[in-house]
């Protein structure tokens, strides 16, 4: 048996944001869909404030975790009903005015109230993937997971969302955590990083472990780094 992951330990706090790195096939999606109970590790567990989330309820884990894959098709729905399906959680027969109230305010907190009534068909990449954040966030989760949000978004975009999920974070205590390629805004934005190689942990903690050694480590690849404000850095390649 292959294993996806190996010897993988972490643990991440409220209101904190974790980012995880790797090259392709480094086990970050696994981790992720481990961690939202999309599949079962065959060893070890996940826990939520002590709590095994494989023996919780499957309402119960649907409230905890709002997870945002790499990529979903497009349904037939507009804008506004696929945030407002993130509230299904929380209604059995049909959406109340809470839930109506959560969807409009995060249709808004992302942008997209001049899309609310288009349907997902009509949207780019990059809108698929804010109204995606959208209905993850209106099930008002504690454990925020995401694939790769950034990958169809602009510059402008990218650092906009990353703005408000590192808002949202703090003041609602939700422990978000991101897999992606961007070292940059990993640097930029993270409380904390993991940085993964064939399933195992390569390095772990602030932004600083993000040098040269351990791009070098995990990547293969040699890269310099521009010191910015507040200690964060700028990455870039170092042709070979």
């Amino acid at each position: 048996m292959i294993r996806a992951l190996r010897h993988v330990s972490l643990m991440v706090e409220e209101g904190k944001l974790l980012f995880i790195l790797g090259p392709n096939g480094s086990g970050k999606t696994t981790l992720l869909k481990c961690m939202a109970r999309i599949l079962k590790p065959h060893g070890g567990a996940v826990l939520v404030d002590g709590k095994n989330v494989s023996e919780m309820p499957r309402a119960f884990v649907s409230k905890i975790f709002g997870y945002v894959p790499q990529s979903s098709r497009p349904a037939e729905l507009t804008v506004y009903d696929t945030v407002l399906l993130g509230r299904k959680p929380y209604f059995s027969w049909g959406p109340g005015k809470i839930d109506h109230e959560v969807a409009s305010r995060v249709i808004k907190l992302m942008g997209l109230e001049d899309l609310m009534h288009r349907r997902l068909s009509e949207l780019s990449g990059g809108e698929l993937q804010k109204v995606a954040i959208a209905r993850a966030l209106a099930q008002e989760p504690s454990i925020l997971l995401l694939d790769e949000p950034t990958s169809q978004l602009d510059i402008k975009s990218q650092v906009e969302l990353m703005g408000i999920l590192k808002k949202i974070a703090r003041e609602k205590s939700i422990i978000t955590v991101i897999s992606t390629h961007d070292i940059n805004l990993a640097s930029l934005y993270a409380d904390k990083i993991v940085m993964l190689k064939n399933g195992e942990i390569m390095v772990s903690g602030g932004p600083e472990v993000i040098d040269e050694e351990n791009i070098l480590r995990t990547y293969g690849i040699k890269a310099t780094l521009i010191e910015v404000e507040r200690g964060r850095r700028i990455i870039l390649p170092i042709p070979g």
